[in-house]
């Protein structure tokens, strides 16, 4: 446990050195992120109890705690309303949890291939500032490498 700790408290001492002050603030907007997409992850596997529970026991359907509320919020009377509520409300979530989906999908290879490409950049012209010695002692494959 401590030497898993450790690996992770070097990962982001690294990031943390790595990293702009901008970088950082756009990291924790996609750590933010893909939080809230876990818990619409999460949404979308617990919906699916009350629709199940609405098929197999349609006539306790009303007393459940969780549904009680929404069923007089709404003034549901009868069972194929509730049911078709249940429904509605799951394609409405499914929808809502897949498109916020795609824009955090692309956020976040947004992010990334900003940072791929900002710490190309400052690694090239690290490159470009160094003399001809250092091109001579170091192996121009293993220089690209860094580039990639």
């Amino acid at each position: 446990m401590g030497k898993d700790f450790r690996k992770v408290k070097d990962a982001f001492k690294k990031l943390n050195a790595i990293l702009t002050r901008e970088q950082k603030g756009y990291s924790a907007v996609v750590f933010f992120m893909s939080l809230v997409s876990a818990l619409f992850e999460m949404l979308g596997v617990t919906i699916l109890m009350p629709i199940l529970n609405a098929f197999l026991e349609p006539e306790t359907l009303a007393e459940k705690s969780y549904i009680a509320p929404f069923v007089q919020m709404f003034h549901l009377q009868d069972i194929n309303q509730i049911i078709l509520f249940l429904c509605v409300v799951m394609i409405v979530l499914y929808i809502v949890k897949n498109l916020y989906g795609i824009f955090y999908i692309w956020v976040s290879a947004k992010f990334s291939c900003k940072i791929m490409r900002e710490l190309s950049v400052r690694t090239m012209n690290t490159y470009m500032k160094q003399g001809y010695s250092f091109f001579v002692a170091n192996n121009s494959a293993g220089l690209l490498r860094g580039l990639e």
